[in-house]
């Protein structure tokens, strides 16, 4: 028996990548028939796909992860790699496919060889990095002692592998594996599975072009769609839509198209079946031509004989096509084919189908020669000597990589949340400017501009008016028509999470509660990748306003492990702030310490956009930032709530608004005074940490529905703003500080003086350098 492993990106929607793995077992199991040996293969791809298969008939993978503990068990005899750009060093190439990130995606953090391991590397046309960087290359040597053979594509890509091989790993240029399936899967039979596909469409003897692409090729889907809808016309064939890449956005694009074309379009179901991997490619193999940006399907074109028009010329480094001239078109975009729109018409209408039907048996010797002679070698004795393999260099290389990635990520965040401030800020500005437009172009302002021009030629005429001013405003304020504003105070400080020093998650599980009201049911999922992050067990208690909500918020739930899961109705009233604390009163008791959270939508501006995500990765961003908060609540007793601090694109509107005169009667229920001439500050957003105690003084002035009005789309100067506007106040009443904490994405530019907490004495000092107290003990307390 011998065991192979087989390595690649085998775990994404599309067609190529998947493809590997299938022809690659057509082609081992094959050999193995003929040398009268057994096989066993085992695919692994960064995610792996045993969960999540696409297609009836896809090669299941295991995930990177699982691989050494795989190996261990029953050690592999040869390990293929490839294909799918799987030899990265950084994320540019991985991550944004996966759209996650983690350091067991890379190859670089998949190998951990020890000397004494005598394993077979066979290198099958892996994707490279266009640049092999010195360190990468170091490690890349130690690992690679113990590739035997290496392929590639195209010769400037196999340059640049044979500088990182051993002098005596034979090498060669071999097509592409996908070549092989005509060899299994041939062009009669392409047809016969095609033609019964779309048969339900009234498409006969393939008389159609197959047609994919994505916006990067074809950014104008008006544009591409009239060409198409000519395309039918000029040829008298129809044009069918084949989703090849989804990972890489194909769908987006296709999507566009079916609805402005009414084009068929193929994607992983058709009708109420699930199609196959051989279904697509015969979708392809079966057509009068191929359009396409997709490698692999320019490359299925050639293998099956039909005209291909590669709109992606990129993709010439793929030598083949370079060859393919009888039946090959390329070029950089749609937009350049249209310009030679007739090119497509005189090779389709010229094609000989059986004359011209590529003869890929030389392919398909090659690349079955190359595989055979790596199995070959599992037979010899003798192995390579690994004497100068430097376990050290393995070891120091993942270790200072996993940093880089990490200093990559961050630098990525902190691009991203400037990018969303610049935007914020401009989008802030253009309304703002609006504003005082509309001010200039007022009556009142004309009048007053006229009023300048009179004081200025009578001043004593300014005593007059300002007199007359100050009485209009008393007389206002008598008749409640205006409400004062107050500003937060200019310098806020806030301390940076996570916390610089080395904090371990709390040894003892803090009693906890969650409490969220999820008005928005559908964010259920975002906020349990949220909830991940808290390093404990606790316990989620979940409002909502329906009893459909209900239903899909415990659903979503019903898989979770990390402690209890109540969901409640409440009624759609005082916002998020009344099922909280009415529907949820009984709770508070019952914990030490209070998650407040909810599912933040703020539709009114443009300017909040991207504030509920700031909110929830300064609270529950990551293990650390959580392991920080409740360092701070053990290292201070004292301490009763921790708060973001302000969205920077808010940070102007910090004030009392209108809620000045509900705020204060409710903070006289409470026992204490406010006065519009103090500082004001608060949670916006009233997310925070808390200690149950710390909310007291609210939660014993025994609230009910009653004092918060039905929701009518009020954007302020209700209770349930009001109450926000409290919790600080709160408090301090209760005998507690508070503070307000900022990601480590920010600086002290964005919010004046974000505080780097480094050691327990820092954190100390912050209380004594930088806490200030909103309740004045001589004037506000009752």
């Amino acid at each position: 028996m011998i065991r192979i492993a087989q390595i690649g990106t085998f775990d994404l929607d599309n067609l190529g990548d998947l493809l590997f793995p299938y022809v690659f077992n057509l082609i081992v199991y094959d050999i193995a028939k003929k040398l009268s040996i057994e096989i066993d293969i085992k695919c692994f791809s960064p995610v792996g796909s045993s969960e999540s298969l696409f297609y009836t008939d896809q090669i299941e993978s295991y995930p990177l992860n699982k691989f050494m503990v795989i190996d261990q068990e029953s050690p592999f005899d040869l390990i293929f790699i490839g294909g799918g750009d799987i030899v990265r060093d950084d994320d540019t190439s991985l991550y944004p496919i996966y759209n996650k990130r983690e350091l067991d995606l890379t190859f670089s953090n998949l190998f951990s060889l020890s000397e004494d391991i005598k394993r077979r590397i066979v290198l099958l046309s892996p994707g490279v990095p266009f640049d092999i960087q010195p360190d990468f290359q170091v490690f890349l040597k130690n690992t690679f002692l113990r590739v035997i053979q290496a392929s590639s594509r195209d010769k400037q890509s196999l340059e640049k592998i044979k500088s990182i091989l051993p002098k005596d790993a034979y090498t060669e240029v071999i097509p592409d594996l996908v070549f092989s399936l005509p060899n299994y899967f041939n062009y009669k039979q392409a047809q016969v599975v095609s033609q019964k596909l779309l048969l339900q469409f009234e498409i006969q003897g393939g008389n159609y072009i197959c047609f994919q692409s994505h916006a990067n090729y074809c950014p104008d889907p008006v544009e591409t769609a009239q060409y198409l809808l000519d395309l039918e016309k000029a040829t008298n064939l129809r044009v069918v839509l084949l989703e090849i890449g989804k990972c890489l956005g194909d769908d987006n694009l296709l999507e566009k198209l079916h609805a402005i074309g009414g084009f068929v379009y193929i994607k992983n179901r058709l009708s109420h079946s699930s199609i196959s991997l051989i279904d697509k490619v015969a979708i392809i193999g079966g057509a009068k031509a191929f359009i396409g940006s997709s490698l692999h399907g320019n490359i299925l074109a050639i293998s099956y004989g039909i005209p291909q028009f590669c709109i992606a010329s990129e993709l010439l480094k793929i030598e083949v096509l370079r060859e393919a001239k009888s039946n090959s078109n390329c070029y950089k975009n749609l937009s350049a084919l249209i310009e030679n729109r007739q090119d497509v018409l005189d090779l389709i209408k010229n094609h000989d189908y059986e004359t011209n039907l590529i003869q890929t048996t030389n392919f398909h010797f090659k690349i079955k020669s190359f595989i055979s002679k790596a199995i070959a070698s599992c037979f010899e004795s003798k192995f390579r000597d690994l004497s100068s393999f430097s376990p050290e260099i393995d070891h120091l290389f993942k270790l200072s990589h996993k940093r880089y990635l990490k200093d990559i990520w961050q630098l990525s965040e902190e691009t991203t949340y400037l990018r969303n401030r610049v935007a914020n800020l401009n989008t802030s500005l253009n309304e703002r400017n609006a504003q005082i437009e509309t001010i200039y172009s007022s009556t009142s302002w004309r009048l007053i501009t006229v009023l300048r021009k009179l004081i200025a030629k009578a001043p004593r005429l300014s005593l007059v008016i300002r007199k007359l001013i100050q009485l209009t405003y008393r007389l206002l304020r008598k008749l409640s028509l205006i409400d004062d504003y107050t500003f937060a105070r200019k310098i806020e400080y806030a301390m940076l999470v996570p916390f610089s020093y080395q904090v371990e998650s709390p040894q003892n599980n803090p009693s906890l509660a969650v409490i969220c009201h999820l008005f928005y049911h559908q964010m259920c999922e975002d906020y349990k990748v949220y909830l991940s992050n808290i390093p404990f067990n606790f316990d989620i208690y979940i409002t909502t306003d329906t009893e459909d909500k209900k239903a899909y918020i415990e659903k979503s739930f019903s898989g979770w492990q990390r402690g209890k899961v109540e969901v409640r109705l409440a009624v759609n009233q005082g916002r998020d702030i009344a099922p909280k604390l009415i529907a949820c009163r009984d709770i508070y008791s019952a914990y030490e310490y209070i998650l407040h959270i909810h599912s933040k939508n703020s539709p009114y501006s443009s300017i909040h956009t991207g504030w509920r995500d700031y909110i929830l990765d300064t609270l529950l961003g990551s293990q650390k930032t959580v392991s920080s908060i409740f360092e701070a609540f053990q290292l201070n007793s004292n301490l009763g709530i921790i708060a973001p601090q302000h969205f920077k694109a808010l940070k102007l509107d910090i004030g009392w608004d209108r809620n000045f005169k509900i705020a204060k009667k409710l903070a006289g229920r409470m026992g204490f005074d406010i006065s519009r001439k103090a500082p004001i500050d608060f949670p916006s957003g009233s997310m925070f940490w808390a200690r149950s105690a710390a909310l007291l003084p609210l939660l014993n002035c025994s609230l009910s529905l009653q004092d918060f009005p039905r929701e009518d789309g009020q954007k302020d100067g209700t209770t349930a703003h009001s109450i926000e506007r409290l919790y600080f106040f709160i408090c301090e009443k209760a005998g507690f500080s508070w503070i307000k904490v900022a990601p480590n994405i920010l600086t002290e530019d964005d919010f004046g003086s974000v505080i780097k907490i480094d050691s327990q004495i820092k954190f100390n000092n912050f209380f004594d350098e930088f806490n200030i107290k909103l309740l004045n003990k001589t004037s506000h307390l009752l």
